[in-house]
């Protein structure tokens, strides 16, 4: 291939169209004066142009190309500058003896890095420096320039898919194949029932903009913690079936130290009385009792003195259990001996009291879509773009998209491969998603992320800040991790920390084959009303306990939990919340929901169609 062939391929992986032949000479002049190659020209000149304030990316004239020649002069004689003031090196520059690496350490330590220098920290220890071929290096700097180029324009989604995606091959997907469904066949997902609908936060509290996090003392974690458990404890011991027999002659105390060769009832907080995963040999129970005097603990927290009480539990005696780390149950048993807890039943269910009614009217169209919203190893928005087709043509009332955006674990990110910030490549993201949508009715709702690398890496986690020129988009809803919407009545509770994944790393379960086990590992967030019950929390987040308990308690029951996870997608209606896991759109998958008026002033599974499917 000649050099102008290169040169024009390169162009037009840009998307320019270089036709005229005096442009070409001066580029293959450019490469000659400088001594650069063709494809570092074009990697130059794309980064020359994308800093220019223009919004529209100028192709190649002579004009620019002799602003882009006094560009790459100036660099070059600011890098010579740069260079000449550098100190000489005082070492002698002696052979290296390869068998004394202390020498060779001392060495380069102090020799000036040279990124040109073979005699890496590699080469200290005897190995090899591995070389990238000439086709990886192209591969990975083609895929920075196409990352660039969806960013820098605004393109269509045609216009993303003419463009190649070097190094990636994608997988078949088979559009539109359906995947798991609940309630009724939708005859149409057309919407039929285009309005302006209201999406507020419930008036439950929500994270604020302005927090302060990780100033958490220990004896105020201490004190959080127990109060959870105590609260929540308190309404299971409330809930204990009036029916069971032995209510008359049970002794129920906080106290899980408790010796009584009688019937206790008690309540604690699981947990692992070892380093590792729980296992039916490290489980305990552990709680507070505030002592009074020698004879009798109360759950006061206004006594300075007080008991904590951990005790193993033996759960050989029940049918069947499902417990965590965290999970805050309360128990019924005998302890003869004040150091084994012998259980015969056991409850862990007491969901928080149910939301009012939704107020609709009218059927409502909802899309669920989760991040990453890019492919695993290459940064293309193409599954967003394809996402906001579908949005455009059948126009939902709802578009409800979790985060992350600027994943923080994808490769490209980690590289920091763009010649922009991380904030900008975010607004640049839901600049696309919201020209989709202009002029359109459907209300745009981001919910936020920990895993956002632009954003505050806490959980619970504040909404995100766009800046002010945003305003101009009336559809754009911006909400917290975790939150619970309210679309006229219908309340929607959300988080974007994969609960389901670390619940399913940390539970032990016994015989409890007839259930769904990512079923069962949502009931428990209901169960405990918490968004994430989890204790201690999975190293995967970072976890402010103040926060915690204020924002990420579920305080009331909703209608619809959706509970974005990588675990498999699943939908199910559990005593009066319909739990949806749409998965990641990176996967190629996202859900839609079909929303009918309560019948009957009822709020029932006949209510909702949900479908998961491929993009």
């Amino acid at each position: 291939m000649t050099s102008k062939e290169k040169l024009l391929e390169f162009f037009n992986t840009l998307g320019h169209n270089v036709d005229d032949e005096n442009v070409i000479k001066k580029c293959l002049d450019l490469c000659e004066k400088h001594d650069i190659n063709e494809e570092i020209l074009v990697d130059q000149w794309f980064s020359y142009v994308t800093s220019l304030e223009d919004d529209n990316e100028p192709a190649p004239t002579i004009d620019n190309l002799n602003d882009f020649d006094n560009h790459l002069t100036e660099k070059q004689l600011n890098d010579n500058s740069d260079s000449d003031n550098d100190e000489p090196t005082t070492i002698d520059e002696q052979p290296r003896d390869t068998t004394d690496l202390s020498r060779l350490a001392i060495f380069n330590s102090i020799k000036k890095y040279d990124e040109n220098d073979e005699d890496d920290i590699l080469a200290i220890y005897g190995v090899a420096k591995p070389v990238a071929s000439s086709t990886e290096v192209s591969n990975q700097k083609s895929i920075c320039i196409y990352i660039l180029i969806i960013l820098k324009k605004k393109l269509t989604h045609n216009q993303v898919s003419n463009l190649q995606s070097p190094g990636f091959q994608r997988g078949t997907i088979v559009s539109g194949k359906i995947l798991n469904k609940f309630g009724k066949d939708v005859e149409s997902w057309k919407n039929k029932n285009i309005r302006n609908v209201d999406v507020i936060k419930s008036d439950v509290p929500h994270v604020p903009d302005d927090i302060l996090y990780m100033y958490s003392r220990h004896t105020m974690y201490v004190e959080i913690i127990q109060n959870h458990i105590t609260n929540l404890g308190d309404k299971i011991i409330s809930a204990w079936p009036t029916n069971d027999d032995t209510n008359n002659d049970v002794i129920i105390t906080p106290n899980v130290n408790e010796k009584s060769q009688g019937l206790i009832r008690t309540f604690g907080r699981i947990s692992c009385d070892d380093i590792g995963k729980l296992n039916e040999s490290s489980i305990v129970l552990e709680n507070i009792a505030y002592k009074k005097n020698d004879d009798e603990y109360i759950n006061d927290n206004n006594d300075d003195v007080y008991n904590s009480g951990i005790i193993h539990l033996d759960l050989k005696q029940l049918p069947n259990y499902s417990i965590f780390p965290g999970q805050v149950v309360a128990v019924e048993g005998r302890n003869p001996t004040s150091d084994l807890f012998i259980v015969t039943k056991m409850l862990s269910a007491c969901k928080p009291p149910a939301s009012p009614l939704p107020k609709l009217k009218e059927q409502l169209q909802i899309i669920v879509a989760s991040g990453p919203f890019t492919y695993p190893d290459v940064f293309d928005i193409e599954p967003l773009l394809k996402l906001m087709e579908y949005v455009v043509e059948n126009e939902p009332n709802v578009l409800i998209l979790c985060g992350p955006f600027v994943d923080d674990k994808h490769p490209v990110v980690k590289a920091s491969a763009f010649d922009m910030s991380y904030e900008e490549v975010f607004q640049k993201m839901i600049e696309q998603v919201m020209n989709y949508v202009k002029g359109k009715s459907t209300k745009v709702v981001l919910v936020s992320s920990m895993y956002d690398v632009h954003h505050h890496n806490i959980y619970p986690t504040p909404e995100f800040y766009i800046p002010e020129h945003f305003s101009i988009y009336e559809n754009l809803v911006l909400m917290p991790d975790p939150c619970m919407m309210d679309i006229e009545g219908l309340i929607i509770g959300t988080t974007t920390v994969d609960i389901i994944k670390h619940l399913g790393a940390e539970e032990i379960s016994y015989k409890m084959q007839g259930t769904d086990r990512l079923g069962r590992l949502a009931d428990h967030i209901l169960s405990q009303s918490s968004f994430y019950p989890l204790q201690p929390p999975s190293s995967e987040i970072n976890y402010d306990v103040e926060l915690w308990n204020k924002y990420a308690m579920i305080h009331k029951q909703p209608h619809i939990l959706v509970l974005p996870s990588t675990m498999r997608h699943f939908c199910r209606w559990s005593s009066g919340t319909f739990i949806i896991n749409p998965e990641r759109l990176a996967k190629g998958t996202y859900s839609r929901l079909n929303i009918r008026p309560p019948v009957d002033d009822k709020w029932l599974p006949d209510c909702i169609d949900c479908e998961i499917l491929k993009i």
